[in-house]
């Protein structure tokens, strides 16, 4: 799949974006996702729970890919006392999926997706 546009209208105003995946090698468009909405990527593969704990330290946004990522990291991640950034996850690396995740991190929405939450669709020219 290849980034054509935003689906979603939104704007990270220059803020890091780390995402976490189990496998860098599946996400080759992540990066350019997260620069569409003007932000800074930086794409990590978990392998152990402590670099990927500093990584997102020093990051605003943490993007966590649930079909490439163990539980228990990920629990780590959403529940860390230390933690300075708003965290969401995306089911899998697709763009829109990536997309709804970085909206509800930027706007510290839920951390997983549900119908409750109204995004605001760009429309289709």
């Amino acid at each position: 799949m290849t980034l054509t546009a935003s689906r979603i209208d939104f704007d990270l105003d220059k803020k890091r974006v780390t995402v976490v995946v189990g496998d860098k090698s599946l996400t080759s468009n992540l990066a350019k996702v997260i620069e569409a909405h003007n932000g800074v990527a930086r794409i990590i593969e978990m392998k152990q729970a402590s670099n990927v704990l500093r990584a997102c330290k020093e990051s605003n946004y943490v993007i966590l890919i649930q079909s490439y990522i163990k539980h228990s990291i990920s629990q780590i991640l959403i529940n860390s006392p230390h933690k300075s950034y708003s965290i969401a996850m995306a089911t899998t690396a697709g763009q829109l999926a990536v997309e709804k995740a970085l909206y509800r991190a930027r706007y510290k929405l839920n951390v997983t997706d549900n119908d409750q939450i109204q995004y605001p669709f760009l429309v289709n020219n």
